[in-house]
């Protein structure tokens, strides 16, 4: 890495002190640039539904898809060792299932199906990235994703 981005690897070790801690910090830049381009949209008023699609469209585009290839690599060396990067279940659930959450409830879903609902996207999104990864069905994921969207916000018309 450190080759590629034209630093010596004493200057990577120096910044960041461990692996684990640049890693984190990738993750917490992707995440910050999510929020950072949803904050711009949220001056223009759309349907959540409309919302979500929108979000889904950006997260298919190829060169948003290789965050999920981090994500998926990073959630499997968490599970094989619990606490490896800090703030890691922050970082990828609570920062973006609570405003899902309050997405939903703007939508009229009480707070705890909102809670279910946000939680099930979150899933949704993540397994249909990992099956896009797999089998490059993008028609077959874009229906499943734009049916679960169809569902969840009937009354949002």
């Amino acid at each position: 890495m450190a080759k590629e981005i034209g630093v010596t690897h004493a200057t990577l070790l120096r910044h960041f002190g461990t692996k684990e801690d640049l890693v984190t910090e990738v993750v917490e830049h992707i995440r910050a640039e999510l929020f950072a381009e949803r904050v711009q949209r949220a001056e223009v008023v759309v349907s959540l539904a409309q919302s979500l699609r929108t979000v889904w469209k950006r997260l298919c585009d190829p060169k948003e898809r290789r965050q999920f290839a981090l994500l998926f690599e990073l959630v499997a060396l968490e599970t094989r060792n619990p606490g490896r990067f800090d703030n890691l279940t922050s970082i990828l659930i609570s920062d973006f299932l609570d405003p899902l959450e309050a997405a939903f409830r703007n939508n009229g879903l009480s707070r705890r199906q909102a809670r279910d609902v946000a939680t099930a996207y979150l899933g949704l999104v993540r397994g249909l990235q990992l099956d896009l990864a797999l089998t490059g069905d993008s028609r077959r994921v874009d229906a499943a994703m734009h049916r679960y969207i169809d569902d969840v916000t009937r009354r949002d018309a």
